[in-house]
C-alpha cells in the first residue's frame, strides 16, 4: 500500500485519497482521448499530483482555456465540480469567463457519463466569442 507523505485535504482520509485518485486517473484518460487531438493538454497528471483534480489547458494563441474536475474538500459525501473557462489577455489584464457543467455531484453522477459532460464543456467553450467574453468577463489585473 502506498503512503501519503502529507495530505492537503482536511476531510479525505489516506484510503479515500487513493480510491478517488484511481477513479480520477481513469476519468483523465477518457477525457484525454476525447479532447487531446483538439489541442487540450493535461496540466499536471492526476497520477503525479498531490491534488485530486483533473486539469486540462488549451492555448491556441487567441484564447486560453481550462477544463477540469475537482473534488470539494467538505465533510461527508465526496462531491465534485466540473468547470470550463475561456479567456484572453489584453495588456496586463486577463478577461475570462467560467461555467460549471455541474457542481457538488457525487462520482456516480459523472463516472459513466464523462463523454457527455466533456462534450457539453467543449460546446460551451466553442460558444464563447471574444465579444461574449468581453461582455461577461471577470477581469484580473496581472501586475
Amino acid at each position: 500500500m502506498r503512503e501519503l507523505l502529507y495530505n492537503i485535504y482536511t476531510n479525505i482520509t489516506e484510503n479515500e485519497f487513493f480510491a478517488i485518485k484511481a477513479k480520477l486517473i481513469d476519468i483523465e484518460l477518457q477525457m484525454l482521448k476525447l479532447i487531446g487531438k483538439s489541442g487540450w493538454a493535461v496540466s499536471e497528471s492526476v497520477e503525479t499530483s498531490d491534488a485530486l483534480i483533473v486539469n486540462f489547458l488549451l492555448d491556441d494563441g487567441a484564447f486560453m482555456g481550462n477544463m477540469g474536475i475537482k473534488i470539494n474538500d467538505v465533510a461527508g459525501v465526496k462531491l465534485f465540480d466540473f468547470y470550463v473557462t475561456k479567456g484572453f489577455d489584453v495588456g496586463n489584464k486577463r478577461h475570462f469567463v467560467r461555467k460549471y457543467i455541474f457542481k457538488s455531484q457525487p462520482y456516480s453522477h459523472f463516472g459513466d457519463a464523462i463523454e457527455k459532460f466533456t462534450n457539453q464543456a467543449l460546446l460551451q467553450y466553442d460558444m464563447w466569442t471574444k465579444e461574449l467574453i468581453e461582455k461577461e468577463a471577470a477581469v484580473i489585473d496581472m501586475n
